[in-house]
């Protein structure tokens, strides 16, 4: 273990200790790149002295407990006086070692970790279960073998196998595991090896004898099977010098050590994000509250000294891969010389031509001249463009072997612009103009090439030459074929990403700080802020038109505190003042075009977001108050049974005489009033059982116009607007006039000195994306029905709990607060929908919408003429309750009217009763839910073996199991509790006579009456 320490600038503040933890020994390179980034960032980004501590546990070559728990000790001796204010753990091992037995180590003390995506679930499930407290954050770096031999693949289409060299550390064996699993698609296309488990020798053995249309993919090698132990560079060095064939590694640092390339992970990126969450929390940012963020920075990466090596195509490259070591043009390695050259050339030139007329007076000169020419001659011939000559009037006098070669005509006879294209032949003539007016000028121009090539554009560079007195034209052109097509790429690539901007979906804008103005703002954002143009955007002023008041600051001020900020929740304010919640992500930077900060923002409306958010937490609270009522009323309808049904069993054997038969008679009422409570929370838990039928609204309407002007007063106006070609929709009659009567209560409750009643029927047809209240409504028909009155109306906060039950506005004892709880069950088990719009003074108007069904209007029939009563004293009924009760309330009951009766506990009780039983059971009466066996499972299994026995299903409200329950014919025998004992009597003698008559049919009952009717207010 090797440590060291580094020392940031001086200030006035104690120094912040970081240690730094490498699961390696020091001289592995690997992380060279990122330990210098990691150090250079932290110095420059926290204000404070920073000390370094590098410690270097060599946990590949010693995995074992015995040297973990020498370096604790090692570690608690080291900085038992100085205790680090931050840990970075570098790799999942390291992390490893601190969590597990290095957790006693530095208690408090925050840590930001780099390890691997893949250990991030392991990693997150530490941090759950550490017990120490520590706050932990980092980075996870994602490794992509699987993308580095897709890159293999793409570059080398015909390979046949891969080779995958890995070690055989524990790491590396997890490591291998990993492999298979990235690898296994492949495994149908092409061959896959992996030599581990092999000494160093084997493995390069095995390297060296690939056959051809062989790739070798190299991960990491510390450890060979025979225990000896290498460097990551020095593995990966014998592995290329013994290859024949490309080899392709995942790592950025192994570019230069003989291997082509791979999607590799770049170690001074990783520095960089480790370095700005370590700067948050030596700054005083928690380290649990800073997300981990997983680095996707990897690119392709090539080595292009490798691609020419094992002939490899550029072509094949993937558009945004990272080419180094790349060779460069004739003209980048050598433009400086050829500028110099051609310069030289020039002067060379001048010279030549003032020794051509001076060749008489200095033979010296003369031959120095030619010597000169000579040499000028052959820089002329050996530039890579075109070198021409001319005189004033415009002929060619000299020429070098490309101007020759690319010219379409013979530049000895050719008129003064006979090789260039017709359209730029002015724009050439008047840079001639110019070069011999001013000394010197350029111009591009296409010239004509050769027959069967085409032309190509040229940059012209000239000089005016004068020999004695004479000027000439020296001109030199650069080929500029390859320059235009990056060019077109360069305008190609800007079209598309400003066609992205202009036709994204999203909001994109440029924020300009201190003009407090947008700058550039595509349609999408345009929209959302409901203007018409980005003309109008552009004017407004942020502070004041964008924000409301209470926030004219707060987002504004947010992206400035860092370079990038991401999914930023805020309000701005719409054209029409309407409040638009905005979720935006983007970048603060330094603009000096524009004169201060920029934001560039990219914005998405996510108001409907949070309306259905909002929603769903009160449909949540909904279901939950459903359920409990629902619940109480179970237990509550058991209670009032047997409450109701000795009542009734006292009054008879009494009489009609008496205080107490008075007495009686009260506590009967009671029930029956607690009965259509319980009735009512039913109603809202959605658990009673519904007689749903086709019917037209309008009759339902209609049946309650009688009882409206007796319930409504004189003092109140009644509108009635049906309308005639009303779809049908299938509900439960008696239910939808209990829906009715509640919202008519309601509205006279509302008007207290009177007012407008309005109610209205109509077709609503509604298309995708219709929300009430945030609530989404489903496309389809529908029919309405509408009850609105000009009363006292609500404010937003009773509108939204006016569907709660036991939630009532009215004084104490003068409601429960169960009536438009018991509307919105109802609509609701009918599959409807129903709202409320409502301010205060401005009255109410409720609307309920039911799907439309095409389906003919059922009748109901006719009652069946009361029949007369069958001897009771022949039958026996086998009864099955469990609540004792009233189980012992039916048994009197029923024995009272003359009945033999079986009474059993549960189902399993049930059937060993009838089983001990000679005689014939005509009827089974048994609750529908019970404890070890419903009801229905009992009458299954009973009538199997008694196929003359009848069912009647008793219950307190509609689970499942009642809903689901049919007789062949399609009919369900359920009485719903309470009841009364009189009531059952008549449905088992119906039952029992319906025997005698099968083509008689029985409806199901609720023989109470139904829930009342009473509004909030």
């Amino acid at each position: 273990m090797v440590s060291s320490m580094g020392w940031a600038q001086e200030s006035g503040h104690p120094p912040k200790r970081v240690l730094l933890l490498y699961s390696f020994d020091n001289e592995e390179g690997i992380y060279t790149g990122f330990d210098h980034v990691l150090r250079s960032q932290l110095r420059s980004g926290v204000r404070d002295r920073v000390e370094f501590y590098t410690e270097y546990l060599d946990l590949v070559r010693f995995p074992g407990p015995a040297h973990a728990a020498n370096l604790v000790k090692l570690l608690q001796l080291e900085f038992s006086e100085n205790k680090p204010d931050l840990i970075v753990p570098v790799s999942y091992s390291a992390l490893q070692f601190l969590l597990s037995e290095g957790k006693g180590l530095f208690p408090g003390t925050p840590v930001v970790a780099l390890f691997n995506a893949r250990r991030l679930g392991e990693v997150k499930r530490h941090i759950a279960s550490d017990g120490t407290g520590r706050d932990i954050t980092g980075v996870a770096s994602t490794d992509e073998p699987a993308r580095t031999l897709d890159l293999a693949l793409q570059l080398q289409p015909d390979t046949q196998r891969v080779f995958v060299v890995v070690g055989c550390s524990q790491v590396e064996k997890y490591w291998v595991n990993q492999l298979k699993q990235d690898f296994l698609p492949y495994r149908q296309t092409i061959e896959i090896t992996y030599l581990t488990d092999l000494p160093m020798n084997d493995v390069l053995r095995r390297v060296a004898e690939a056959p051809p249309h062989t790739v070798i993919l190299d991960s990491f090698f510390f450890e060979d099977a025979r225990g000896q132990f290498f460097l990551e560079e020095e593995a990966l060095d014998l592995v290329t010098a013994a290859a024949h064939v490309p080899v392709y590694a995942i790592y950025s640092n192994d570019i230069g050590h003989g291997v082509v390339g791979g999607r590799m992970t770049d170690p001074e990126n990783l520095g960089r994000q480790i370095a700005s969450a370590a700067a948050r929390v030596l700054s005083g940012e928690r380290a649990a509250s800073i997300p981990i963020v997983s680095d996707d920075s990897a690119v392709d990466t090539v080595d292009g000294r490798q691609l020419r090596r094992w002939n490899i195509s550029e072509k094949r490259l993937p558009a945004s891969t990272v080419e180094l070591f790349r060779e460069t043009s004739l003209w980048q390695r050598y433009r400086y010389l050829i500028v110099a050259v051609i310069s030289l050339c020039i002067l060379e030139t001048m010279l030549i031509l003032a020794l051509l007329f001076s060749v008489g007076r200095h033979r010296r000169a003369e031959k120095a001249l030619l010597r000169e020419k000579t040499l000028a001659d052959a820089v002329i011939e050996s530039l890579p463009g075109i070198f021409v000559v001319q005189d004033k009037a415009g002929k060619n006098l000299r020429w070098n072997k490309n101007a020759e070669t690319v010219a379409r005509y013979n530049l000895a006879e050719v008129s003064p612009l006979g090789n260039v294209v017709e359209k730029h032949r002015d724009a050439v003539q008047r840079a001639r103009e110019e070069i011999l007016e001013r000394g010197s000028g350029s111009v591009e121009a296409e010239f004509l090439s050769a027959e069967g090539t085409a032309n190509a554009p040229y940059y012209f560079t000239g000089v005016r030459v004068e020999l004695e007195g004479i000027p000439y034209i020296a001109a030199i052109g650069i080929d500029l074929t390859e320059t235009k097509k990056a060019e077109q790429a360069v305008r190609r690539s800007e079209a598309e990403l400003r066609s992205f901007i202009e036709n994204a979906p999203y909001g994109i804008g440029t924020i300009a700080v201190q003009q407090d103005r947008f700058l550039h703002a595509n349609p999408a954002l345009v929209k959302l802020l409901g203007y018409q143009s980005e003309a109008e955007a552009l004017v407004l002023t942020l502070s004041r038109d964008l924000y409301f008041d209470s926030d004219a600051g707060g987002f504004r001020a947010q992206p400035t505190r860092a370079d990038f900020f991401s999914a930023v929740e805020f309000t701005w304010k719409r054209k029409d003042g309407k409040p638009v919640v905005v979720r935006a992500s983007g970048r603060r930077l330094s603009s000096l075009a524009s004169g201060g900060e920029l934001i560039e923002i990219i914005a998405e409306d996510v108001t409907a977001r949070k309306l259905m958010e909002e929603q769903l937490h009160h449909a949540q609270k909904m279901e939950a108050l459903g359920q409990l009522a629902g619940s109480v009323a179970h237990d509550f309808n058991n209670l009032l049974g047997v409450i109701i049904g000795y009542s009734e069993l006292i009054s008879a054997d009494l009489g009609a005489q008496g205080q107490i038969s008075a007495r009686l008679e009260t506590i009967k009422k009671a029930g029956v009033r607690a009965a259509a409570l319980t009735s009512q929370l039913l109603a809202f838990s959605r658990r009673q059982v519904l007689q749903t039928r086709v019917l037209n609204l309008n009759s339902v309407v209609s049946e309650t116009q009688k009882m409206l002007q007796r319930l409504m007063g004189e003092d109140i106006e009644q509108k009635i607007v049906l309308a005639p070609t009303l779809g049908k929709t299938k509900a439960d009659p008696g239910q939808m006039v209990q829906v009715l009567m509640n919202l008519l209560v309601n509205a006279r409750d509302a008007m207290p000195a009177g007012g407008k009643l309005t109610i209205e029927t109509a077709n609503i047809s509604f298309e995708g994306g219709t929300y009430f209240d945030g609530v989404a409504v489903p496309p389809g028909e529908y029919v309405m029905l509408s009850v609105s009155d000009s009363g006292t109306g609500m404010d937003a906060e009773t509108r939204e709990r006016i569907f709660e039950p036991f939630f009532t506005t009215k004084p104490e004892g003068k409601g429960t607060g169960l009536g438009l709880a018991t509307v919105y069950g109802i609509v609701k088990q009918s599959g409807g929908y129903v709202f409320a719009d409502s301010e205060l003074r401005k009255g109410t108007t409720f609307k309920v919408y039911l799907p439309q069904v095409d389906l003919p209007v059922e009748v109901p029939a006719s009652p069946a003429a009361k029949v007369a009563e069958l001897p009771p004293e022949s039958e026996t009924l086998l009864v099955v309750e469990d609540e004792r009760t009233f189980r012992e309330l039916l048994l009197d009951g029923l024995q009272s009217k003359g009945y033999r009766v079986l009474v059993a506990s549960n189902g399993a009780d049930a059937l060993q009763i009838a089983e001990r039983h000679n005689g014939p059971i005509p009827l089974l009466i048994t609750d529908v839910i019970m404890p070890q066996m419903s009801g229905p499972e009992l009458a299954k299994c009973l009538t199997k073996v008694r196929r003359n026995t009848d069912v009647l299903y008793m219950s307190g409200y509609a689970e499942d199991k009642v809903s689901n329950i049919t007789k062949s014919e399609g009919e369900l025998m359920l009485i719903q509790k309470p009841f009364y004992i009189d009531e059952l009597v008549r449905k088992i003698q119906e039952i029992l006579r319906r025997k005698n008559a099968p083509s008689s049919a029985v409806a199901s009952s609720r023989e109470l009456p139904r829930a009342g009717v009473e509004g909030p207010r």
